[in-house]
């Protein structure tokens, strides 16, 4: 069975999200662990007593990944032979949804990295 990527409507449009090796590459740099990267996506933060607090997600970590998780969605889409006219940009710029729904979205696309595939 091929996975495919998870769907969301933004700007009136469905868009793939896909996290993949790439992705996380890209990740990686930018936050230098992909731990890090997602404890900023879900606002945890850790205090200086080693103890961590809840607060809201991060709109910079939120702002990385959304285009990122799109672009390989279209890559993941296309490869299954799949059209998909989806610009980023456009997407970007139209972005209709809560910021912590939007977290929400790209973490459980963040978490099919990590599951085991049978």
């Amino acid at each position: 069975m091929v996975e495919k990527p998870i769907f969301i409507t933004l700007a009136g449009k469905k868009v793939p999200l896909w996290c993949d090796i790439f992705a996380l590459n890209e990740i990686q740099e930018e936050y230098g662990s992909i731990g890090t990267f997602e404890r900023k996506l879900l606002g945890v933060e850790e205090t200086e007593a080693g103890k961590f607090n809840k607060t809201e997600p991060d709109m910079k970590a939120i702002m990385f990944a959304l285009p990122v998780m799109i672009r390989e969605g279209v890559r993941k889409l296309e490869a299954m032979g799949e059209k998909a006219d989806i610009d980023v940009n456009e997407v970007m710029l139209d972005a209709d949804m809560p910021f912590t729904l939007l977290a929400g979205y790209i973490h459980n696309a963040y978490k099919r990295c990590f599951i085991s595939k049978k």
